[in-house]
């Protein structure tokens, strides 16, 4: 299957250092980077979208994978950008075929508390496009377990998922090695801001001037 990546993260030499890259395997070159050198003015929203829509025409891509949404879209709670923004990868799909993975970032919290939905809260538009939408977290033993957010396929791991060991892989390097199925409610950090007394509000502005007007630190600004 014909495979575009798309990265925005890493330096071309650490990105060329990896292994899979380098893999003698006979159909590597199903695998195409598209990597915008440090040293270029760095493309971001609509023209970044173009390009990769090119490059997915030109490489008859079945599967693009983005890293990360942030470079598409720094603001992800306006919903008129996200709305101009889903219909530029919904083009694409239609223009393509592929399925589309987009990569995003949680909040950089306390890493002894869990990942919670305020921490990756983006637009309504963002949330109702995707199919799934998953999150990478840690356990309370320090391995990592991939957990659904929201899935409109049968099979989701949402109360029991898939937990991981980081470290070495026999093909690509440094990876993640699967363990076993675990209950999410054995090997999930504690939570944060628990208010057990009213469900917590689902609109990101809503929730961050509770916090503040609980909290008493500012006066709520209307």
């Amino acid at each position: 299957m014909k495979v575009l990546v798309v990265d925005l993260e890493l330096e071309a030499h650490d990105l060329f250092q990896r292994p899979v890259l380098n893999d003698n395997n006979p159909h590597i070159h199903n695998l195409i980077y598209l990597h915008e050198k440090s040293g270029n003015r760095m493309m971001v929203s609509y023209d970044l979208l173009d390009k990769i829509e090119k490059a997915a025409v030109d490489h008859r891509a079945r599967l693009v994978i983005i890293d990360n949404i942030s470079k598409l879209m720094p603001d992800s709670l306006k919903s008129g950008s996200a709305a101009y923004m889903i219909s530029m990868l919904d083009r694409m799909r239609r223009n393509t075929g592929c399925s589309i993975l987009v990569i995003g970032h949680t909040t950089k919290g306390n890493p002894k508390v869990c990942i919670q939905p305020t921490d990756y809260y983006g637009s309504s538009m963002l949330q109702n496009f995707f199919h799934e939408l998953s999150f990478i977290d840690m356990t309370k033993d320090g391995s990592f377990f991939l957990c659904h957010a929201k899935t409109k396929q049968e099979e989701c791991y949402m109360q029991t998922v898939p937990v991981f060991k980081r470290g070495r892989n026999s093909r690509f390097g440094i990876g993640f090695n699967f363990i076993s199925l675990q209950p999410l409610s054995d090997i999930q950090l504690p939570e944060t801001f628990a208010d057990h007394s009213s469900k917590r509000q689902r609109n990101l502005s809503a929730y961050k001037r509770k916090k503040i007007r609980k909290l008493g630190a500012f006066p709520l600004l209307k």
